[in-house]
Order: C-alpha cells, then sequence, then structure tokens
C-alpha cells in the first residue's frame, strides 16, 4: 500500500493521517505536505474568459505543453509613445467569438518552439479562465490556430498542482457549473 486516496465528488484527497504514516515509514520525501485537493479534469473542456469576455469557449487539455496558447485571427503591435498590443480573440464560426478588440499594454514576446520543431516569436499576455466556478490567472500565448478543433490549449503552467488529468473524460468543468 503505497498511496491510500479517497475519490469525492471528483477530488482526490490524501488524509493527513496517511501522509504522515507514509513519510514516516514509507516514504522519505513527499512534495506535498497538507491534504492536496485536485480537481480531475478531462482532454477537452469548455471554459470562460471572464477578463475578454468571451464564454463558452472550447479548450484542449495539453500536458505536453509549458504554456497555455489561445487563437488570434488578429494581432497588430501599435507603436508610440506607449506600444500597445490589439488583439481580436477567436475567429467569427468560433463558439465564443465576440469579434471585440482588446487592448494589452502589458504583453512580453518570446521565441516558442511549436511542436512540429519550428520556432516562432510569440506574443504573451496574461488573461483569466473560469474552470469549475474558480478563476485562475495564467499567462497565454497569441497564436494562429485557425486550421485546428480547439482554439485554446491550456499548458502545463496552468494545471500543475491544481488538476488531474483523465483522458477518458470530456467537459468536466462545464458539467459541474
Amino acid at each position: 500500500m503505497f498511496y491510500y486516496a479517497l475519490k469525492m465528488s471528483g477530488r482526490i484527497m490524501i488524509r493527513p493521517y496517511i501522509l504522515s504514516f507514509l513519510k514516516k515509514y514509507f516514504i522519505l520525501s513527499i512534495p506535498f505536505t497538507t491534504t492536496q485537493v485536485m480537481e480531475i479534469i478531462g482532454r477537452k473542456d469548455i471554459i470562460n474568459f471572464p477578463a475578454f469576455g468571451l464564454d463558452q469557449v472550447p479548450v484542449k487539455i495539453d500536458s505536453g505543453a509549458y504554456s497555455s496558447s489561445i487563437h488570434c485571427s488578429s494581432v497588430r503591435l501599435a507603436h508610440g509613445e506607449i506600444d500597445v498590443l490589439e488583439v481580436v480573440f477567436l475567429d467569427s464560426d468560433t463558439p465564443g467569438y465576440t469579434g471585440k478588440k482588446e487592448l494589452f499594454t502589458e504583453f512580453s514576446r518570446k521565441a516558442v518552439k511549436s511542436s512540429n520543431g519550428v520556432v516562432q516569436e510569440r506574443f504573451f499576455i496574461k488573461g483569466t479562465i473560469e474552470l469549475f466556478g474558480v478563476t485562475y490567472e495564467t499567462v497565454f500565448s497569441l497564436t494562429e490556430r485557425s486550421g485546428l478543433k480547439n482554439p485554446v490549449l491550456l499548458g502545463r503552467r496552468l494545471l500543475n498542482k491544481r488538476f488531474l488529468i483523465d483522458t477518458s473524460k470530456v467537459n468536466l468543468s462545464l458539467k459541474h457549473n
């Protein structure tokens, strides 16, 4: 018996007394010290972006990607006294599309290696998402994903120590609301 886990309403918890027993007799170091509750998330979901005014947007959970990314139909850098990034999220045929132009003064640029090995320079912005009724802040790379099924990828930077991925499930956050 290495791990004794209790599954309750889609959450995994390790009881504190079991954790201390494991530390004392079996495991010298465990990365968490208290009861850690993690939501179970499926391979795909539908989420909201409250800061951008986008609702019911389909996303893919990508544990292979470090950062999250969101599809943009238009990204333009306006140079001036203060550089402003003008962004239109999603495409007109994507659920949640508003066509609204969002302006960002806080952004960064980084070189990112895509899954096919090509290095691209991308803009990164901070944004919030709503999953299981909880709002999380994370960083998104702005990219062109028009030919792909899911306009948003959620990466490890957001998922780590918050969610367990069950690839046999979909839309668990949507069903939770």
